[in-house]
Order: structure tokens, then sequence, then C-alpha cells
């Protein structure tokens, strides 16, 4: 899909190689079950895909895409080859908005977050947030 060959393009600009890595892989997945919609192979390869995406989307920025990519993990596993078209279409219009952010935060190349973004308060103790 050439959302995620996008997007990994854009994650590399910004310095994120895994992800860049998976969106990769996952994008050419993608291309090949398109071609294969029967092949569980490449079923397989793209439901990993998704999973290990999820997983490495916990930046505040990108974590509101997880919705969408877990819907269309649920699809495409339950997916026939008679509907993979379908459920593949749905994933990249999933991937277009997180291909649109990507695009935003690398073309900016400037973030500035609470890393933790939350913290316990003590009474009459300051409580430290870096950045």
């Amino acid at each position: 899909s050439i959302q995620a060959l996008n997007s990994a393009n854009y994650a590399e600009t910004m310095g994120r190689d895994d992800l860049a890595r998976t969106l990769e892989t996952l994008g050419h997945d993608m291309s090949h079950l398109y071609r294969e919609q029967g092949s569980e192979v490449y079923k397989s390869r793209v439901t990993c895909g998704l999973s290990n995406l999820i997983g490495q989307l916990d930046d505040p920025l990108l974590s509101p895409f997880v919705g969408a990519l877990n819907s269309s993990l649920n699809t495409i596993s339950n997916s026939t080859p008679d509907n993979m078209e379908t459920a593949l279409d749905a994933l990249a219009l999933a991937l277009s908005g997180l291909e649109n952010r990507l695009s935003i935060l690398a073309e900016h190349d400037f973030e500035c977050a609470l890393r933790p973004n939350s913290a316990t308060a003590l009474p009459e103790t300051p409580t430290r947030f870096n950045l």
C-alpha cells in the first residue's frame, strides 16, 4: 500500500527506524495480499504487521489511529478472499490518516511532550515533569 510506504519514509525522516521498518514491511505485504487475496501467508503477515504497528503507536500524537487500525486488524483476520479487497481498502484508508500525521511531524521536525505525562502529587511537595 502506498500509504504504508509513504508513512515509512516519514517515520524514517523522524528517526523512528523501527516504525519505518514495520510500515515498509506492512506496505509490501499488503501489496502481495491485494494480488493474492486467498493467500493465508500474506494474510498472516499483514495481521502480524498490523499488530506490531499498533504496539509502536505509543506516542500521544499517533495513538488516536490505534482504534481504526485495530478495527482493520479484526476485519482482515475475519475476511475471506471474496471480501479481502474491501478489508484492505479500509486499512489503506486508516493508514492515510497516519500517513498525513507522520508527514506533518516529519515536515516540522519538532515535538514537545511530557514524559511521563502524569504524576502523583503529594501535599506541599512539587511534582517534576521532564521535557
